[in-house]
């Protein structure tokens, strides 16, 4: 039975109860008319009261949720009229009374949020509809997002940190981990045999280039001193390329070291690597590589996210399978998770009590009037319907007692 059809029926119940009484007294004074008796006395006293009350009960509570038979009596439609202050008194009840530092710390103190995260991580399938739904929000990311936007975020960003990179300290860096990995002497290792080779193959240009710097050369056997001159410098070649701590390996490698140092500390090698890079990154080329990157991340990323076998979806579930297990097992974690949560919702709760009281006021002052009164009487008019009957016997019992005492003392 739903809640209007109770209403309607115990409503019939009280007005039942008046009618019968009423009945009564009429049946009394017909009676008393016909032949009296002492007993009849006292049941029209009984009904005559109970009349009385029930009538005076039912004004009282319909005067709580309309003008009694439509008449606007004074201190009627209690409901309807005074929806503001209902809701002025409603909150500041809820406020005072629920919300107290004293009456929200119990409940407070006793919420664990780490085991209700930790039993629903711990269900079959969770895991699987997390991952399912972080896969949804990234397809939906990677749909919404514009190329255009992309293309000029990062070419923005490009541009704003170019100046800001610390393109001396990398070079130096790699530089110095070359030497540090012997990478000169490899360079060295490969150039020698090439100079060897060049200096046999153009014999005869170097004794061009000797004699035209030195003609009397010519007259004294040039090409025999070009020859000796190669000779010498074959074999200094080669002690090179066979000596690995030989002096010039030093030399050139300390040079290279010294050059690396002077990356970092002198200004000068920022600014030249800052036009550089400026000079080369020029905005259409810039914008080109971006599209074609984002292009190539962006189905990259849609064709693995679609894969139920991909490596995005394995490595989701891999990471969240991790943190539930150590979850689980971190006893701190937990501990610290459930007093920030405690914190933070005791202070939200006092600190916005105020606010609660304003939105049930403003709440129930934006009802109708008349609708607010009907929802109320769904809900306790039922009850209310018992204080008629009540009243309807109660007086009676008191008019009884009223004509019992005035018959017998008077």
């Amino acid at each position: 039975m739903n809640k209007e059809a109770e209403l309607r029926k115990y409503k019939r119940l009280a007005t039942g109860l008046f009618i019968f009484m009423a009945f009564t007294y009429i049946a009394m004074l017909y009676a008393i008319h016909l032949q009296e008796a002492s007993w009849m006395h006292y049941v029209k006293a009984f009904s005559e009261a109970a009349m009385v009350g029930a009538l005076a009960d039912w004004f009282a509570v319909t005067a709580l949720f309309r003008y009694p038979m439509g008449l606007k009596i004074p201190h009627t439609n209690l409901i309807e009229s005074n929806k503001g202050k209902i809701g002025a008194n409603l909150g500041d009840f809820v406020t005072d009374n629920f919300l107290t530092p004293k009456t929200i710390r119990p409940y407070i103190e006793d919420l664990e949020v780490s085991k209700y995260i930790s039993s629903w991580l711990g269900k079959p399938g969770t895991i699987s509809m997390i991952t399912n739904e972080l896969i949804v929000i990234i397809e939906n990311i990677l749909k919404n997002v514009k190329e255009e936007t992309v293309v000029t975020y990062v070419a923005a960003q490009i541009k704003e940190n170019i100046p800001n990179v610390p393109y001396p300290s990398f070079v130096a860096k790699a530089v110095q981990y070359a030497l540090d990995n012997k990478e000169q002497d490899k360079l060295i290792d490969a150039i020698i045999p090439e100079i060897q080779k060049y200096t046999i193959k153009n014999k005869q240009l170097i004794y061009e280039r000797v004699v035209e710097k030195q003609p009397l050369l010519g007259l004294i056997g040039g090409k025999s001193v070009t020859n000796q001159l190669i000779k010498g410098l074959q074999s200094f070649l080669t002690e090179i390329e066979e000596d690995e701590n030989h002096f010039i390996r030093k030399e050139l490698e300390q040079k290279i070291w010294d050059w690396s140092e002077q990356l970092k500390e002198d200004p000068k090698w920022q600014n030249k690597f800052v036009k550089m890079v400026s000079d080369y990154m020029d905005p259409k080329t810039t914008e080109h590589y971006i599209l074609n990157l984002w292009g190539y991340i962006s189905s990259k990323l849609t064709a693995e996210l679609a894969d139920e076998q991909g490596g995005i979806r394995h490595y989701l579930q891999d990471s969240l399978s991790k943190f539930a297990d150590d979850f689980e097992k971190d006893k701190e974690m937990q501990s610290k998770l459930n007093s920030w949560v405690q914190h933070s919702l005791y202070r939200l709760i006092l600190k916005n009590t105020k606010e609660l009281s304003g939105l049930i006021e403003r709440t129930v002052g934006n009802w109708d009037g008349k609708e607010l009164s009907e929802k109320l009487e769904l809900e306790v008019g039922k009850d209310l319907q018992f204080i008629r009957v009540n009243g309807t016997l109660v007086g009676g019992l008191v008019g009884l007692l009223i004509y019992i005492v005035t018959h017998f003392v008077f």
